[in-house]
């Protein structure tokens, strides 16, 4: 699903804060990467692929992390694309350890807040329609469904010819 935001519905930030990841947070990233790669099994990213996406995020300050007051860095969100109205957000994720208790929704909604502050007339993301606690996470901050989609993988089989 691809839904949108053009007001934040802000949570409570629990004493956290929005970071954006520097080259000192690059194995906290690195593992966030990972376990967000694990989340799509059947696309699957080699280390080399995943070691040059944190290196990518780091050049083009474009991924945040979510601080926790007790210094703990538990969830990440990337600002993917831009045009001059809109900013897409992707690469959400929360480490199992540490879901279920607003994460998720806060590094969301503080970037999303972020970008609209930064003059941005909305903010996009794509959804797993599948996924409903994402989908209400995203719900709940504010975001609306505005189309659904399908992804189609074709593949050629040439041993068929």
């Amino acid at each position: 699903g691809l839904y949108e935001l053009r007001s934040v519905d802000m949570p409570d930030a629990a004493g956290g804060r929005l970071v954006r990841a520097e080259d000192q947070h690059r194995d906290i990233l690195h593992a966030l990467v990972e376990g967000f790669v694990a989340c799509f099994p059947e696309q699957p990213m080699a280390p080399a692929m995943i070691d040059e996406r944190v290196v990518r995020f780091l050049r083009e300050e474009r991924v945040f992390l979510w601080q926790q007051s007790d210094q703990a860095f538990v969830s990440m969100a990337a600002v993917v694309r831009e045009s001059p109205e809109a900013s897409s957000i992707s690469w959400v994720y929360t480490p199992p350890e540490h879901r279920q208790r607003g994460h998720a929704a806060r590094v969301v909604a503080s970037l999303s807040q972020a970008q609209l502050d930064a003059g941005k007339v909305a903010c996009n993301l794509h959804t797993d329609l599948a996924n409903p606690t994402s989908n209400a996470i995203y719900t709940r901050i504010g975001y609306r469904k505005i189309a659904e989609s399908i992804r189609i993988r074709l593949r050629s089989d040439h041993s068929q010819l």
